[in-house]
């Protein structure tokens, strides 16, 4: 296939695969925003472990890769990747 239609298709790809991940951070927020507030945490032998903020991981994982596939995806259908 020529170049420039490569360069845009994976363009397109680039922007749904942003979009995607963009719907997984918006629910990842939306489950950390509800164990943080009921404060979780697990039982130990000895006190309680507090595991609400690991769960912000995820999320911030995700919004990460969904910006650079988003900019990557917007440099491909400009030309400039």
């Amino acid at each position: 296939l020529p170049a420039g239609y490569l360069r845009r298709h994976d363009g397109v790809v680039d922007l749904l695969f942003a979009v995607f991940l963009a719907l997984i951070t918006w629910q990842g927020v939306v489950d950390a925003l509800a164990k943080m507030a009921m404060n979780e945490s697990r039982e130990t032998a000895i006190d309680l472990l507090i595991v609400w903020p690991s769960r912000w991981l995820v999320p911030i994982g995700f919004a990460i890769t969904a910006a650079y596939h988003l900019l990557r995806g917007l440099m491909r259908l400009a030309g400039r990747a």
